[in-house]
């Protein structure tokens, strides 16, 4: 499969694709070569999070947490397969990579850590034994 364009062009500008179109290359397996799993995550993270965001209208906005440890804990795992073994970031040098994947571990244990991660495990396990 012919790579595709990573930039669209505007007024003989050139941007960025968008995140829905930059995901939709992600699920395409022929050409990723692996299908990403959690796709769940970047959707909850997109349409709940990101969009409210970014198209900021002024209401009265609750954003609920107990599910958001997980939520990233998915998403940095994905950012690690995108990034260090799917042979997509070709320019990124040693010393690059070694910085990823110290931020991504270091993410991933602060999380762990936490009192948010912790009630939510709690919470989710004690749901699954009943």
């Amino acid at each position: 499969m012919a790579l595709p364009n990573k930039y669209i062009k505007r007024n003989g500008k050139e941007f960025l694709i968008s995140l829905d179109d930059a995901l939709k290359l992600c699920r395409n397996t022929a050409w990723m070569q692996r299908n990403l799993k959690k796709t769940s995550s970047i959707n909850a993270l997109s349409k709940y999070f990101r969009n409210e965001f970014v198209h900021y209208v002024p209401k009265t906005w609750l954003i609920v947490i107990h599910g958001l440890p997980q939520i990233v804990l998915d998403i940095l795992n994905i950012i690690n397969f995108l990034t260090l073994e799917s042979g997509k970031c070709i320019h990124l040098g040693k010393n690059q990579k070694n910085r990823i994947k110290f931020l991504l571990n270091k993410s991933k244990e602060l999380i762990l850590k936490g009192q948010l991660y912790k009630g939510y495990s709690i919470m989710t396990n004690n749901k699954t034994c009943q």
